[in-house]
Parts: structure tokens; sequence; C-alpha cells
């Protein structure tokens, strides 16, 4: 079993069951279909493609296992899509090391009705509170960007682990559990958090 499967495991599955759920810049959508898997009553996936998430779920018949779920394009999601009491967890894997503005991001989760969030990201594993700044690979960002027509040559930041605890503190939440990969790769250390309020 795979350390992400382990932390699920240890920390959706308990309180998913009947949960509203929103996979947060859901790539593949893995994370909010094994929320399905696990009793989630509803899950809300969006990002700014599908391409991903249609090619993972076309063959898992979401529909004919009687999932109940939309997918959202993250670019047209407006405040109120996540300001009301329809979200119990956040689940927000792997986009943080690749955006531009994540204090806005952390924000707008806070103001959601959501109790927990599942929490991950990769970047610099030190004691510094600081973002590596660099430009994003034309290949990735005529992927991801494609759709609001913005310079391929944007900036993108990696927090640091010590970023993201501060933040989370400063927004109210709790941590809950945590883990970490490859904490001896100090560009490339990836981190779990349980987040709770």
């Amino acid at each position: 079993m795979n350390e992400r499967i382990e932390f699920l495991n240890r920390t959706i599955k308990p309180l998913c069951q009947g949960a509203k759920v929103l996979d947060f810049c859901c790539g593949t959508g893995m994370n909010g279909v094994y929320a399905l898997e696990h009793g989630a009553e509803f899950v809300h996936f969006t990002d700014v493609r599908s391409q991903l998430f249609q090619a993972y779920t076309e063959n898992l018949k979401l529909d004919e296992n009687h999932f109940s779920w939309s997918f959202l394009d993250a670019d047209s999601i407006e405040h109120k899509n996540l300001n009301h009491n329809d979200i119990d967890i956040i689940i927000y894997h792997g986009h943080l090391y690749h955006a531009r503005n994540h204090y806005q991001i952390l924000k707008l989760l806070t103001e959601s009705s959501a109790k927990y969030i599942c929490f991950e990201s990769k970047g610099q594993h030190n004691d510094r509170a600081d973002i590596t700044w660099s430009i994003e690979p034309q290949d990735i960002a005529t992927n991801s960007l494609e759709a609001s027509q913005q310079n391929l040559n944007s900036m993108v930041g990696a927090p640091t682990s010590t970023w993201c605890s501060l933040m989370f503190r400063h927004f109210g939440w709790e941590i809950a559990d945590s883990t970490l990969e490859h904490p001896q790769d100090k560009d490339y250390a990836k981190w779990r958090y349980w987040l709770k309020r």
C-alpha cells in the first residue's frame, strides 16, 4: 500500500461516510473517487482542465455505481461555490507548489464550511518560511493555462513546509496528522497534512 493511501485510510476514511467533499484542483480525481468509494454522499471535483479527470474516470463508471458527483471548471469557481454549508471535507493535493496566489487559496478554503482539509504539497523542507519562485515549464503551462490565456512564462512558487505550517495556524487550522516523504531531499520533499478546526 502506498503512502498516499495509508494517509487517506488514516484521515479521510473514518469521517467519509455521508460527507460532502470538495476535491480542489483534483487532477485525475483519484482522491475524490477514494472518498466516493468510502461512503461520501457527494464529491465536487474541480480543476482548470478536465482531460486528466475524464481519462482517469472514464472506465470507473461513476454514475453506474450510483455515486453523486459533479465536475466544476476551477476558472469559473466563484466565492459562493465554497462559502456555503455543503462542504465537510476539502481534499487539496499537489497544486500549491506551482501556484501564484498561495495566501488567497488558503484564505478561500478557510472561508468554506469545511471542518477538515486533507492537504498535500511538495518543495523544500527546511526552517525558512519562504516561497521558491520559478518559471513554470512551457509544457505544463500550455496544458493548464491555455483556457485562461495567461502568459506561458508565468512565475509559480513552491512554499516550504514551514511556510505552510505557519499559514495553517494563521488561518486557524490545527495540524491533526502529518507525514513527510523524502525528508532527506531538501529540494523535493513531499508532505501531507490533515487539518481540522
